[in-house]
């Protein structure tokens, strides 16, 4: 089973008791990483099951981890960032972009509405 099956396998395990009346916004988001993914090679586990959305992974020191994450932005053309709870203040890029914070959780229409 690769990353992408094993992930999609973990989502239909936590829906498969979820009754059909209750809507994303009636459940708070979980916080915090699982116990069964905390190691020593977290980093490399999360590349590879990103990697096989075809997402882009770029490995780089801590001193260059905001300049990466605002040439990323840029790359995309993003206008706006949502920031969750704890999220370090020293990864955050200098720009234009607009920031709000997950705090409360944001509702999907406030996410939507946002971005």
């Amino acid at each position: 089973m690769n990353g992408r099956e094993s992930v999609l396998s973990a989502i239909q395990g936590a829906l498969s008791g979820v009754p059909d009346s209750e809507r994303p916004d009636d459940v708070p988001p979980s916080t915090g990483p699982r116990a069964d993914h905390a190691g020593p090679d977290v980093v490399g586990l999360f590349a590879e099951r990103a990697a096989e959305y075809r997402a882009t992974v770029v490995r780089v020191p801590q001193a260059d981890a905001a300049a990466a994450v605002g040439r990323a932005l840029a790359r995309t053309g993003a206008r706006s960032l949502v920031v969750p709870p704890g999220f370090p203040e020293d990864l955050l890029p200098e720009g234009p972009w607009s920031r709000l914070a997950d705090v409360p959780p944001l509702t999907v229409a406030q996410l939507f509405f946002f971005l």
